[in-house]
């Protein structure tokens, strides 16, 4: 048949006995391009988080069979909780960003169908279960990482005010309401370890900085565990005396600016309230400098003024002859 391939793969069976039997099961699989088969292969592992949901009502021969050589490269299905995020989030994004059906989406990535092309009646009732199970846990997903949230923010604010044994209370009770493997879990399992550190318990902080190196799939948390257990095993640094910042004390300069700033603002006396101005009297009207008696017209000339000045110093000296 041209433009066809034969694929053989290795089907595990329990018999009535007991006994663990292998077969072997011939599918014939029609061309696609190249392209296709990337995207198939890419989306492999999100088909098989799917198939986990519902994988315990159905036999084995209608499991995927490259999930089963993949068996001993990850955790059992129902177990893989990144596996299961891919999943939830490959779904939504198919069906809420691209407008594709529910069990068009799930068709894709379980069977490798492209929308329009017909299913079994099995198939249909397969698709059917993974979407009642992803559409679950789509909303129970949605609502774990809103709360988880919420407590990790409000786990850092108790770390900042040095409540470490709430912090760690609070930040382990964010992390058993997400998934340990995904970047947020790995980022509260970092601030975990730090909060550990902080209450003097060292070594379970390096035994999670060894762990997130060793397992978390996230290349960022492995790298910030690392440079983190290489700063917590670090040997202490030493400095001589003369290395040292020594900082004088300021508490006598704190004093006397205090007593400068109290002088500064201090309270002034309120201004006194000014008198009001009564009238003059007579007497003092007639003793003010401004005040000039009124003077005949011929009086005012001032030949006038010298002729009776020369007669008045005349009669004084005259009168004084006189006696």
């Amino acid at each position: 048949m041209a433009g066809a391939r034969i694929r053989v793969s290795r089907v595990s069976q329990t018999s009535s006995t007991g006994r663990r039997d292998t077969r072997t099961r011939t599918v014939l699989v029609s061309s696609s391009s190249s392209s296709d088969m990337q995207q198939q292969t890419s989306s492999s592992k999100v088909g098989e988080a799917m198939r986990a949901l519902v994988d315990s009502e159905f036999d084995d021969e209608e499991r995927n069979t490259a999930q089963e050589k993949r068996r001993g490269e990850r955790k059992r299905r129902t177990e893989d909780p990144v596996a299961l995020l891919q999943a939830t989030t490959s779904y939504q994004k198919a069906v809420g960003e691209n407008g594709i059906a529910p069990e068009a989406a799930v068709a894709l990535e379980v069977y490798g169908l492209k929308p329009g092309e017909k299913m079994t009646k099995k198939q249909r009732e397969y698709v059917g279960k993974i979407v009642d199970k992803l559409e679950a846990t789509c909303a129970s997903v949605k609502n774990r990482q809103a709360t988880a949230e919420e407590t990790f923010l409000g786990a850092q604010s108790l770390y900042e005010s040095s409540k470490y044994e709430q912090a760690l209370e609070a930040f382990e009770a964010a992390l058993s309401m997400t998934y340990a493997d995904s970047l947020r879990g790995g980022a509260i399992q970092i601030w975990i370890a730090l909060t550990l550190e902080r209450l003097g318990r060292e070594e379970e902080t390096l035994a999670i900085y060894l762990t997130l190196e060793e397992n978390h799939p996230n290349s960022s948390v492995k790298r910030q565990a690392e440079n983190l257990r290489y700063i917590l095993i670090a040997p202490p640094l030493k400095m001589n005396d003369d290395e040292r910042v020594v900082i004088p004390d300021l508490s006598e300069m704190n004093e006397r600016n205090d007593r400068r700033r109290e002088r500064k603002y201090r309270k002034r006396p309120a201004p006194m309230a000014p008198m009001k101005k009564r009238e003059k009297t007579l007497e003092e009207r007639v003793m003010d400098e401004k005040w000039q008696p009124m003077l005949p017209y011929v009086m005012r000339n001032k030949i006038v003024q010298v002729w009776i000045a020369v007669l008045t110093i005349g009669l004084t000296i005259w009168s004084t002859t006189q006696k």
